[in-house]
C-alpha cells in the first residue's frame, strides 16, 4: 500500500502483546491511492507522494476505465497481494494510515458514544430564479473539521438550494461531493433521481470532520465526473471552502486542468481572511468575476448572485 521506504518505517514501530495473531482476510481494501489526473497516482494521505518508489499492480492494471480512480489492495494470501484501480462506489473494507507515535503501547478498551443529530431543511428555500440552461454543474463541499459541524449544516443547506435552480429541465445534469482528507460522492452526475430526491440526497451527507482539507482530491473527483458524464452539456464546478488546501499548488494545477478541458470552475469562500484570496482565484481559473466570498451568517444572500453567474456563464 505504501512505498516501500514508508513500510518499512511502518514495521518499525508495530508490534502486538505476547499471544496476539495476524489473521489476514481474504478480499479487497481500500487504500489512500488515486489517480492525479495527470496520467499518475498518489497517495492522498501526503499529496507529495507518488508512485514512483513502489507499485504492486495486478495483471492489466490500472483499468483504463476513467472511472476507476482509486487504488484497492487485493488480498489472497500472502503470495497473492496486488492493487486494483476501482470506482469509489464499491463498498469494502479499508487501510487506515496512522500516526507513527515512536512508542508501541498495549491496546486500551475504549467507549465511543454518540449523541443523535438531525438535519431539518428550509421549509421555504430563498427565492432563486431557475436556470432554463441545460447545464452540468458539480457542488464540491467542504467538510473538514475547520468547517465545523454547524457550519457544514448551512454549506449542505446552500448547496440543496443551489441544486434547485438547475435540475428544473430533465437534460441538466448535477452532482454533489464532500471532501476533507479524502472525497465522498454523495450524488454522481449520471444519477436518474427526482430534483426532491436529489436535495434528500445532499441534506443526508454526513460530516467527515477530518483535519486535513485536500481540496485537489475533491476538485479531481468533480472533474472527471463531468468529463465522463456531462452529456454535452456545458460543464460548470463550484468549490465551496473555508481556507487554504493542504496542498494549493495541486488545487491550483486541478483547477488550471478542469478549465483547459472546458469546465468553468467557482470559488466560494466563507470565514476565509483576506490572506487566502489567492486559493480563490486558483480555485476559479483565475478568474475574479467567479470568486464569491461570504460568512456563514450570510451564507444564502449569495445564492441569487452564483445562480446568476453559471446559469449565464
Amino acid at each position: 500500500m505504501f512505498p516501500s521506504s514508508r513500510l518499512r518505517r511502518q514495521r518499525k514501530a508495530i508490534s502486538f502483546p505476547a499471544g496476539w495473531q495476524i489473521i489476514p482476510i481474504a478480499g479487497k481494501y481500500w487504500t489512500s491511492g488515486a489517480a492525479d489526473g495527470l496520467g499518475g497516482w498518489r497517495w492522498t494521505g501526503n499529496l507529495e507522494a507518488n508512485f514512483d518508489d513502489f507499485t504492486k499492480w495486478g495483471v492489466g492494471q490500472p483499468d483504463s476505465d476513467m472511472v476507476k480512480q482509486r487504488v484497492a489492495l487485493n488480498f489472497q494470501s500472502l503470495a497473492a497481494v496486488f492493487w486494483e484501480s476501482e470506482d469509489d462506489t464499491m463498498s469494502m473494507r479499508y487501510i487506515c494510515e496512522v500516526e507513527d507515535s515512536g512508542t508501541p503501547t498495549s491496546p486500551q478498551p475504549t467507549v465511543t458514544t454518540t449523541t443523535p443529530t438531525t438535519t431539518t431543511p428550509t421549509t421555504t428555500p430563498p427565492p432563486v430564479n431557475e436556470c432554463n440552461a441545460r447545464k452540468a454543474l458539480f457542488i464540491v463541499l467542504e467538510s473538514s473539521s475547520h468547517v465545523g459541524s454547524a457550519n457544514f449544516q448551512l454549506g449542505k443547506q446552500f448547496a440543496a438550494d443551489l441544486s434547485r435552480a438547475f435540475t428544473g429541465l430533465s437534460t441538466s445534469k448535477l452532482g454533489f461531493l464532500t471532501y476533507a482528507l479524502i472525497y465522498h460522492v454523495r450524488v454522481h452526475l449520471h444519477n436518474s433521481d427526482s430534483p426532491e430526491e436529489i436535495v434528500s440526497d445532499i441534506l443526508s451527507a454526513a460530516y467527515e470532520g477530518h483535519s486535513t482539507r485536500n481540496t485537489a482530491e475533491g476538485m479531481l473527483a468533480a472533474k472527471l465526473q463531468l468529463e465522463t458524464y456531462s452529456s454535452g452539456n456545458p460543464m460548470h464546478m463550484v468549490v465551496l471552502t473555508n481556507g487554504v488546501s493542504a496542498s494549493p499548488s495541486t488545487t491550483k494545477h486541478i483547477a488550471d486542468l478542469a478549465n483547459l478541458v472546458g469546465i468553468r470552475t467557482y470559488a466560494i469562500g466563507v470565514s476565509m481572511p483576506d490572506s487566502a484570496d489567492q486559493e480563490l482565484l486558483n480555485i476559479a481559473g483565475q478568474y475574479s468575476d467567479r470568486v464569491f466570498k461570504t460568512d456563514w451568517a450570510r451564507l444564502d444572500t449569495i445564492l441569487g448572485s452564483v445562480v446568476n453567474k453559471v446559469c449565464n456563464s
